[in-house]
């Protein structure tokens, strides 16, 4: 698999990468196509810096709280990060429902993916750069989880044009519409055999 870098800085997991870091309109960073991208071709693939198993979202005082039982194991997981990992996580936004003052939790959860929502051995992972995708009701690219490599990989969804931000639908029951609204959802199972998607 070819692989390419994004920089220097922080050499993580990226197996597969058309994409650069950029100022994103919608806020913060984003991610923008270095080619131009049909549906279903791979823009990135990539494992995660941050996993954190056997915590699920409580409600947003929980996630608010240090003590509760899903913030100990994030900050706990936070403060076991090596040098180079722990310096690119506290790079990422919070969003401000999580306070104004950035915060393990805070950050996690405004970045987070959940590899497997339907299944209780799912983690839920940060990733150097699929985690800075912004969000769009009308998508472009979705974001699909090879259970058997533990990979992540952003697939076109729409035409995607060079130098084009890829947005992706925060809300998993957009794959339940069929207008122009519509979008993909946020997650999917790749089959490793078929190159297909499992819903």
């Amino acid at each position: 698999m070819e692989k390419l870098s994004l920089g220097e800085d922080f050499p993580l997991g990226i197996e597969l990468s058309f994409v650069e870091v950029k100022s994103s309109p919608v806020g913060g960073l984003g991610l923008y196509a270095l080619k131009d991208l049909n549906i279903g071709d791979v823009a990135l693939t990539e494992s995660p810096f941050l996993s954190v198993r056997g915590i699920e979202w409580e409600n947003l005082s929980s996630a608010l709280s240090p003590s509760s039982p899903s913030s100990k194991r994030i900050i706990e997981a936070v403060a076991a990060l090596p040098a180079e990992h722990s310096k690119l996580f506290w790079t990422f936004g919070q969003a401000p429902t999580y306070g104004d003052t950035p915060n393990a939790p805070g950050i996690f959860w405004t970045n987070c993916i959940a590899t497997q929502p339907d299944e209780e051995q799912g983690a839920w992972c940060m990733y150097e750069h699929i985690s800075r995708l912004n969000h769009s009701c009308v998508p472009n690219v979705q974001w699909t989880y090879n259970i058997k490599s533990g990979l992540l990989s952003v697939r076109g969804f729409r035409g995607v044009r060079q130098g084009q931000e890829l947005l992706v639908s925060y809300h998993p029951e957009d794959s339940d519409s069929e207008g122009e609204e519509g979008g993909p959802g946020r997650w999917q199972e790749e089959d490793e055999t078929t190159g297909g998607y499992l819903k």
